[in-house]
């Protein structure tokens, strides 16, 4: 049992607590409390990255085809290119990029700048 300013709480309050925290939190979108796998399957990584995982010298600057498989705290401090559909990207693994998946930053999309910033276009009776 703790105390706080308003009085003691018990488990059972601090539990319900927990729950509705979760629950706002899940409402919103926030993946931090509701992880997107259940734990007793594990991240997917490929078994060519879990051989070059041995091999960190083949792992830098190397080519990743396997969008789909999530960043293990092994990558960290690599340059990795990973391929987009068209050409392979360049990327820094970072801390921060770890637990996401390689597909999240290498955009298979082309970016267009909208439709206000690029200008009137032709006029109706001109040629």
């Amino acid at each position: 049992m703790t105390t706080t300013n308003e009085g003691p709480t018990t488990i059972l309050e601090e539990k319900e607590e927990e729950e509705e925290l979760i629950r706002t939190e899940s409402k919103r979108g926030n993946s931090e409390f509701m992880p997107r796998r259940s734990i007793w399957k594990g991240s997917f990584v490929d078994a060519f990255l879990l051989r070059m995982k041995k091999k960190r010298d083949l792992l830098l600057n190397r080519k990743i085809w396997s969008r789909r498989s999530s960043i293990s705290p092994e990558f960290v401090d690599c340059s990795v290119r990973i391929y987009n559909g068209k050409t392979p990207v360049r990327c820094k693994i970072t801390e921060g990029k770890v637990g996401h998946k390689f597909g999240e930053f290498a955009s298979t999309r082309k970016r267009r700048p909208s439709r206000t910033n690029i200008g009137q276009g032709r006029k109706k009776g001109k040629k």
